[in-house]
């Protein structure tokens, strides 16, 4: 069922940050993909009938503008710290996709207290062996949405997404996200080396979810999260794509709650 939720402003390094947040309950931090924060959506009700649900912009993802001085991963994963603080929250529920979901696992190897339990959700981050990262640099916005699910007419929020063309407003926010995400993850190309040997100091129980037919983030990447991470457990979803979350939401939220809970 619908949840009732605001939509405000938090200040951190002078930076006003947007944040949808809905629910009761223990805290969650949901960290939207490299596409920008979508809105609060069904899997942000589902959570949110038993967490306080904080949906997130990233700086420089449009909604909240990004600092000169963030240009890097770490710098991001500082940011989220310090907002954390501002918040007064020590400890939550860290739900991740896809960029989001290695700036989830870039917090929890760099400060693993304040993580509770961790969900990585067709992340990048690691490098895969075998198959490729989509590099969603040279094709068009329309080619990424095509890749990014299996199957759009099963997407029960579609209409409300993908019905009509961009605004104005919401096409300048995508290409804030465009230039945020150049700036982060294009060399080396959505991932970081050091980051397989970080893993290990992850500390909280981890589940990673997968879309098994996922175009963009092979399912390569969530076995070697699965392989780096202690006792991390891997949930894959069929016939679904690069965001089970909007393409499957209840499948994503029968995955993620039990879990969590």
């Amino acid at each position: 069922m619908p949840i009732s939720w605001t939509e405000d402003t938090v200040t951190v390094a002078d930076t006003a940050v947007h944040i949808y947040r809905g629910g009761e309950g223990p805290p969650l931090l949901f960290l939207h993909g490299g596409g920008g924060n979508p809105g609060w959506l069904m899997h942000h009700d589902a959570l949110a009938e038993h967490f306080t649900v904080y949906a997130t912009s990233h700086p420089g993802f449009g909604r909240t503008p990004r600092p000169e001085w963030l240009g890097r991963m770490p710098d991001m994963t500082v940011f989220y710290l310090w907002l954390l603080d501002t918040l007064g929250l020590d400890r939550v529920h860290l739900v991740g996709h896809s960029f989001g979901g290695w700036l989830a696992a870039d917090i929890a190897t760099t400060c693993p207290h304040v993580v509770n339990r961790l969900v990585l959700v067709d992340a990048v981050g690691l490098k895969p062996q075998y198959s490729d990262i989509l590099d969603v640099f040279i094709i068009t916005p329309e080619e990424i949405q095509a890749k990014a699910f299996y199957k759009p007419e099963q997407v029960p929020e579609w209409e409300r997404l993908y019905g009509s063309g961009p605004t104005p407003e919401a096409a300048e926010r995508a290409e804030d996200a465009l230039e945020t995400l150049v700036r982060l993850c294009w060399k080396p190309y959505m991932h970081d080396p050091r980051l397989p040997a970080l893993l290990p100091r992850l500390t909280c129980p981890t589940l990673i979810v997968w879309g098994r037919e996922d175009a963009i983030v092979p399912l390569e990447c969530g076995e070697l999260y699965q392989q780096a991470i202690a006792n991390a457990q891997l949930i894959v979803i069929d016939e679904c794509g690069h965001s089970p979350q909007i393409e499957k939401p209840q499948a994503f939220a029968d995955a993620v709650l039990p879990f969590l809970r």
